[in-house]
């Protein structure tokens, strides 16, 4: 994979990066959020936003500490508009165009006496739903605990509308760093907790919420549409830091996953959770060690046919894995496969046009790897080695592999004593791979067959170019081309082909694939003639070839026989005489003609990859 460009920022990468429009949005630990030009890397805006610049940013642990945070969510870019939490207590919606601050924003995300903002803090992003802003809160380092809280903000009014309080108002904890999830068909928003809570069961839950009302914002009757509490505590830590990730099955039955930072994965039916915390998860699988330091927060991916989860500490195939990922159906959470990673994998797995990629973060070192792999095996089709963190989610968007880089540390700023190390986002190509080319009959004429070539490229970056060398000195292009062997000579006898298809792509990436045609024709022995045609693309070859004998009888009658050649499985035929007669169905048939005439007979052979061979041919009886 090669690097297209890189961007230093004024402060390190937290969060994952919003790639929409052809832009790529990414916030900063210095209270910066920037937008840039995703083709280049180009800063088209960036603002330091909720407090002076210059001023002093923390980055994660912060007790005691009272100026600007950074900012550690990922934006939401809906309508024209980017949503993020910025580095003070507001929620803030900028113009995508030029990033100046929307009218009647920002909004105050809390000013309860409990949540004091030396600890208070938005880890998770926004989710835009209905016309509204959904972002929850927590504590920035648990010390002290404040009450978790989901907000519900008019778009349009730019007013919290509705409150869910995790806990009551007297307590802490319950706190929400993970990125709401909608369920659109039953406008349902889910949420998944932490921090255990003194007052009720929605601590340390996987809760589903009415997405137009989540709760009353000034009586508080909260009611939660269903929820799933951790009711027996693991070894370590039942918090949920990993956010919801709604899926179907292939019936179209609802689902909805997540881990705990135990890293225990676990499945629901989304439409039978019970508002009495009695339901139970439809499976559960084990990821990590329980002892895996609460580590497990990587959000699940799904690509319609697997869950993909990432984990920290396990044994796999007897080795110690500091990190792994993992594939399992997600119908019963049974493994697919499962493979170690250099590091802990927390940031949450992407997948796209059949590659899923994990980040692996080395926390002793400050160093990552960033791994591209076949969705289908887990094995690795590229890697990138990284001398900084990556904890945000990469993404895949236009061809290209987009992620932040930042190390952690205590607190940093604009000082000489804790200056903040610069972050980073990379920009690199993808891999060009997993084509494949496909060869089947077209038209198999007298004077040489003629061949349709279909070639399909995934990875790399659109836009792609086919170029078809079919190795008898003639050349074509496109996705689809098809040539005609003989068709501008006349030859009798075995010809053989070697043909090759090249595929390029934008970045300047090219990969061959190179296929075998066998033709010949002969019109000696007891057959009038014989096509045959053989293609071969990296595989055992394959012979696709008929002959088609027609004996004359003395007066209209005549018999007939077909022979195919390199079938799979089992043969079906139809004649068509040519007479408006009835079909014949069988290898070898006879037919007579209530007239003498010239009739057009035509033969057809299905094998049971539904492959064909068709002829014509006229005969006068």
């Amino acid at each position: 994979m090669v690097r297209q460009w890189a961007r230093s920022l004024d402060g390190g990468v937290f969060g994952s990066l919003a790639v929409v429009n052809g832009s790529v949005y990414v916030g900063d630990f210095h209270g910066n959020e920037t937008q840039l030009y995703a083709s280049n890397g180009t800063k088209h805006w960036g603002f330091q936003y909720g407090g002076p610049n210059g001023n002093v940013s923390w980055t994660h642990c912060f007790a005691g500490k009272n100026n600007i945070r950074g900012i550690s969510a990922t934006a939401t870019v809906w309508n024209g508009m980017v949503f993020f939490p910025g580095g003070d207590k507001h929620l803030y919606a900028v113009y995508a165009s030029n990033g100046t601050v929307v009218p009647g924003w920002p909004v105050l995300m809390t000013n309860h006496t409990n949540d004091s903002w030396n600890s208070f803090f938005p880890y998770g992003s926004p989710l835009v739903h209905n016309s509204s802003v959904f972002i929850g809160t927590s504590s920035g380092c648990d010390s002290p605990l404040v009450q978790g809280q989901l907000l519900q903000v008019s778009v349009a009014t730019h007013k919290i509308t509705h409150i869910f309080n995790v806990t009551a108002n007297t307590g802490g904890g319950g706190g929400i760093w993970s990125t709401p999830s909608v369920q659109t068909a039953t406008n349902s928003v889910w949420i998944t907790t932490g921090n255990p809570a003194s007052v009720g069961n929605w601590s340390e839950a996987v809760v589903k919420l009415d997405g137009s009302n989540v709760c009353h914002a000034v009586l508080g009757n909260c009611t939660a549409k269903g929820y799933y509490h951790v009711s027996a505590p693991g070894a370590v830590d039942d918090d949920f830091g990993a956010g919801a990730t709604v899926y179907f099955l292939a019936n179209g039955t609802p689902m909805v996953v997540t881990m705990n930072k135990n890293g225990k994965a676990m499945a629901f039916y989304a439409n039978t959770l019970k508002a009495d915390g009695t339901s139970s998860p439809a499976w559960n699988r084990t990821i990590s060690n329980p002892s895996a330091l609460g580590l497990n927060v990587a959000p699940a991916a799904f690509n319609g046919t697997a869950i993909f989860l990432g984990g920290t500490y396990a044994t796999v195939n007897g080795t110690q894995c500091t990190g792994t990922i993992s594939a399992v159906n997600p119908t019963d959470g049974s493994l697919r496969w499962e493979k170690c990673t250099p590091g802990f994998v927390r940031a949450g797995i992407t997948y796209a046009d059949g590659l899923v990629v994990d980040a692996a973060d080395t926390v002793g070192n400050r160093s990552s790897t960033v791994e591209v792999r076949n969705s289908s095996t887990g094995a690795v089709v590229a890697s990138i080695s990284v001398n900084q963190t990556v904890t945000g989610q990469p993404v895949i968007a236009n061809g290209r592999l987009f992620f932040g880089t930042g190390n952690w540390t205590t607190f940093c700023g604009n000082t000489t004593q804790h200056p903040c190390p610069r972050g980073y986002v990379d920009a690199y190509g993808l891999p060009l791979g997993n084509q494949g080319t496909y060869f089947h009959p077209y038209n198999l004429n007298p004077v040489g067959p003629d061949v349709r070539g279909f070639a399909n490229a995934t990875g790399g970056m659109p836009t792609y170019n086919y170029t078809w060398n079919w190795g008898d000195g003639s050349l074509s292009n496109g996705r689809y081309s098809s040539h005609a062997y003989g068709a501008t000579y006349s030859w009798v006898g075995q010809r053989n082909f070697t043909g090759v298809v090249t595929v390029t792509d934008a970045a300047g990436g090219a990969k061959s694939q190179w296929f075998y045609v066998q033709a010949w024709e002969d019109y000696s022995g007891s057959c009038h003639w014989v096509i045959g045609f053989c293609w071969h693309v990296l595989v055992a070859p394959c012979y696709f070839a008929y002959c088609i004998n027609i004996v004359r009888g003395p007066i209209q009658a005549l018999e007939a026989s077909a022979y195919l050649i390199g079938a799979i499985g089992a043969v079906t035929w139809d004649w068509n005489w040519g007479d408006g007669t009835s079909d014949s169905t069988v290898q070898y048939p006879s037919h007579t003609y209530a007239s003498h005439s010239t009739y057009t007979i035509t033969v057809t052979a299905t094998d049971s990859e539904h492959r064909q061979a068709t002829k014509t041919i006229q005969v006068t009886v």
